[in-house]
């Protein structure tokens, strides 16, 4: 089974990333992105505003992935370890 298959929820995870800045532009005002579309897995979130995630011209809903870690310079993949290693560095 795919990670993005499996169903993890932890909603202190879920707030955690929500008090997140945009990964791209800094903004304070964050939804957490799924990446890869795993809607059930809260562990493949990361905080993204809504420009960044779904409006704006290089939007990641605009480009998908693949360009839009190339457009931004970012591993998407590498985002998510750091912040579960963040997480979990602060005991939360």
């Amino acid at each position: 089974m795919r990670p993005k298959d499996k169903c993890f929820e932890n909603k202190k995870y879920e707030a955690f990333i929500r008090k997140q800045q945009c990964l791209i532009c800094g903004s304070p005002d964050v939804v957490g992105h799924h990446v890869e579309h795993a809607r059930r897995n809260c562990y493949l979130l990361v905080p993204l505003c809504v420009g960044c995630h779904t409006f704006g011209k290089k939007a990641y809903h605009v480009l998908e992935r693949r360009l839009f870690e190339e457009e931004h310079k970012i591993n998407l993949d590498w985002e998510i370890i750091n912040l579960l290693s963040e997480f979990i560095n602060e005991g939360l």
